[in-house]
């Protein structure tokens, strides 16, 4: 066992609000192909973040396996440690690791080397893309990259009683180290289709599966041409929420009656961004 395993023990506590429980009627049908064959239940936000909003009979068996690809990589990449160290629902428990590596400098100029330490204190960094409002909204928005690229993150740093820099000082200190990184990832393209369909199956299960044409089906696909006209928001600092996810769908004066907007603000009680997603035009 490395030296800072032996001097430090996970003992620090930590929770978040749990999300509020809720199940919709039956769809009957798959609201991403319209197949009535092999349907199961959806979780509007993915199960791996804590969603507990089901949407039973919504998703075939060969939509189901594409939507949890692409959730399953935003749950382990860009939210990896962040879920073990609040405990986040696992379909594979036992294959939690209890530390994590962490990458420190011992001299001047040295390279980086990697200590493991426990997840309880692992100061790990959750990186979220930016950008402007959806061009559906405001069609003078600037700054849009190319499908999901995007030249502006939204980093933040797991938040310890002392601060996140004191951790840092404190983890250097037990090791003997001059210096450590914290690292974080971010899958763009991952981030803005788990938003699509997190937005979408939110609107059919909301208002019927039927009651607006929709326009995210194919970013929900890996398509994402179109993600500066229907996803963005999120610029700019925001005080934590009080729920763990916020989700609703907004009306507004600045933009067509008949557009179909959902504001999405997943892990709200970590200070995360707010996004604006437009999932179709109102029939």
């Amino acid at each position: 066992m490395c030296e800072l395993c032996e001097v430090i023990s996970p003992t620090m506590t930590v929770s978040l609000p749990e999300h509020s429980s809720k199940q919709y009627a039956s769809a009957d049908v798959c609201i991403y192909c319209g197949s009535r064959d092999n349907l199961t239940k959806e979780h509007i936000v993915a199960k791996s973040l804590g969603g507990r909003w089901t949407y039973p009979n919504s998703s075939c068996a060969e939509c189901a396996a594409i939507t949890a690809k692409f959730e399953g990589v935003y749950a382990r990449t860009v939210l990896g440690p962040l879920r073990m160290l609040y405990n986040f629902p696992t379909r594979r428990p036992k294959e939690r690791p209890t530390h994590l590596p962490l990458k420190f400098q011992f001299s001047p100029n040295g390279p980086l080397e990697e200590v493991m330490v426990p997840r309880s204190e692992y100061p790990f960094l959750v990186t979220l893309p930016l950008y402007p409002m959806p061009l559906l909204l405001d069609p003078d928005a600037e700054g849009h990259g190319e499908g999901a690229a995007t030249s502006k993150l939204w980093i933040r740093g797991t938040k310890f009683a002392n601060g996140l820099d004191a951790q840092l000082q404190k983890l250097c200190s037990i090791v003997k180290a001059r210096a450590v990184m914290p690292t974080g990832k971010v899958s763009a393209d991952d981030v803005c289709r788990t938003l699509a369909k997190t937005a979408h199956a939110y609107c059919c299960a909301e208002l019927g599966v039927n009651s607006f044409t929709p326009f995210l089906l194919d970013i929900i696909n890996g398509d994402l041409t179109d993600r500066s006209k229907l996803i963005g928001g999120g610029i700019g600092d925001e005080p934590p929420g009080d729920q763990l996810h916020e989700i609703d769908i907004v009306r507004s004066h600045e933009w067509s009656e008949d557009l179909l907007v959902v504001r999405i603000r997943l892990l709200s009680s970590l200070g995360a961004p707010t996004h604006h997603v437009v999932v179709g035009q109102l029939k």
